[in-house]
């Protein structure tokens, strides 16, 4: 359902549109080598323009704000962390599974949430 999203989202939104290309994403309810449940999704989609940080952080805003609307939608807490794999950029992000549910409602900071490679923001 998070992938759907994503797709129609990234597809149909206007504001989205001009300024990003949806190439791809996928994703899988998973478990880690440690037992962790994890939605991994992932995804391709690129700049319009010139890759710059102020996008991905945009892009992946907009994908937690979808992530957040369906597990809250769907009442689903069984998992740990949502662990995103931007495919363009080789990067792969984790946001707790608290973090993703209070998105929204508390307004947070997609920096302060998302744990990143240097450089990705």
């Amino acid at each position: 359902q998070i992938t759907n999203r994503i797709k129609l989202d990234f597809r149909r939104e206007e504001d989205l549109l001009k300024l990003f290309k949806y190439e791809t994403s996928e994703s899988n309810f998973v478990a880690s080598a440690d037992g962790k449940k994890v939605f991994f999704i992932k995804f391709k989609i690129s700049p319009q323009s010139a890759e710059d940080a102020d996008l991905n952080l945009m892009k992946i805003g907009e994908i937690i704000k979808i992530a957040n609307d369906v597990v809250y939608g769907y009442k689903f807490k069984k998992f740990d962390f949502l662990m995103l794999e931007d495919q363009l950029s080789n990067a792969v992000l984790t946001i707790k599974e608290k973090d993703v549910f209070n998105f929204n409602k508390k307004r947070l900071s997609v920096k302060d949430v998302v744990e990143a490679p240097a450089g990705y923001f």
